[in-house]
Formats: C-alpha cells, structure tokens, sequence
C-alpha cells in the first residue's frame, strides 16, 4: 500500500533523472564528436609513419 498516491512523486523523479541521464549524454557525445577529428588525424598519420618506414632505402 506504500504506492498508493506515489504516481506523480515517481514521474517527477523519473523525470529529474531523465533529464541528468540528458544533459550527461549530451555532454559526453559532444566532446566525443570534438574529439573524433583529432584521433582521425592521429591515426592517418601513424598510418603514413608505418608505410614509409617500411621501404626500402635504396
């Protein structure tokens, strides 16, 4: 019987960690998508490191 009359103080607790789970999401797939640039360049240039110290010196 604890429920009983509970339904708005459970949808309104819902809705605050719905919207922390909103605003950390957010946050963190920005700087991911900031991020994302710089790691790909990163990795292009390991990526042409590899192959020229990879040939021949002749």
């Amino acid at each position: 019987m604890r429920a009983f009359r509970q339904d708005q103080r459970e949808q309104d607790r819902f809705a605050g960690a719905n919207l922390d789970y909103s605003k950390i999401g957010i946050k963190a797939y920005t700087i991911i998508s900031l991020m994302q640039p710089a790691v790909t360049l990163v990795l292009s240039l390991t990526n042409v490191g590899i192959v020229f110290s990879g040939q021949p010196l002749n």
